[in-house]
């Protein structure tokens, strides 16, 4: 084979390989580009974190019944919060970006609450009234206490910053419908008699935002509280009950 043959052998395959390179080098300038692009979502995707402080759940005194129907939060310094009956949970976006448009939807199993609350008020301790949108219950003998739980268990945030530009945490309340429904199975079960064995039905929280590029994001996150101890007087009266939470996020 002489000089020429090779040189033509060789534009040939040149020619063959061109195509190849220029080809690969197009694959790897999509591939580029989609991981910039990726990397830029990531520095404005956030992320919502949930936790949940101890709080406390307090007796009130009508005539000499308690009923178990104050709760509160304890802060830093020790003492109760001043707004009874606000829970809340503590919402933190440890991403890069803010989240948006956030809806949060609460979800229990209202009938087999609702259920429970039949069962343990077989002595007709209470009048239960249920309708499509509340719940009204008084006691049976004095008629003086009544209470309507209403069926609100959505809310809407406008946006949650990122935690490195607010520090403090975004405040997702409790449904109060919730706790309601929680005091009257306390109740039920003879306040006094209370024991850590008692089990509460789990709360479900469905969370869902956007970033700043429209993205639809969605978290799910379950609540489980537990009795961590009980405070009881000279007496051996109860007086409150300090509950924790285990929060899980099931999506």
């Amino acid at each position: 084979m002489n000089l020429d043959q090779i040189i033509a052998q060789l534009s040939v395959l040149i020619s063959l390989i061109a195509p190849l390179m220029t080809f690969f080098a197009v694959i790897i300038a999509y591939l580029t580009l989609k991981e910039m692009q990726k990397q830029r979502e990531n520095s404005y995707k956030p992320d919502i974190i949930i936790t949940m402080p101890t709080f406390y759940m307090y007796p009130y005194l009508n005539g000499d019944v308690h009923l178990p129907l104050l709760w509160t939060l304890i802060n830093p310094s020790g003492k109760k919060e001043s707004n009874k009956n606000k829970i809340f949970a503590n919402g933190y976006n440890i991403g890069l970006g803010p989240a948006k448009q956030v809806y949060l939807v609460w979800n229990f199993d209202k009938d087999t609450f609702l259920q429970e609350i039949k069962e343990k008020n077989k002595d007709n301790i209470l009048n239960i009234e249920i309708t499509k949108n509340q719940l009204i219950v008084e006691l049976s003998a004095t008629k003086k206490f009544r209470l309507v739980i209403k069926n609100i268990t959505k809310n809407k945030i406008d946006y949650i910053l990122p935690s490195k530009v607010k520090t403090e945490p975004t405040k997702l309340d409790i449904p109060e419908s919730y706790l309601n429904l929680v005091s009257i199975l306390l109740f039920l079960e003879n306040f006094k008699k209370i024991n850590k064995d008692i089990n509460f039905p789990p709360l479900k929280m469905n969370l869902t935002y956007i970033d700043i590029g429209k993205t639809p994001l969605q978290k799910e996150f379950i609540f489980n509280f537990k009795i961590s101890s009980l405070g009881r007087n000279l007496y051996g009266d109860l007086t409150n009950i300090q509950i924790n939470t285990e929060i899980k996020q099931t999506k």
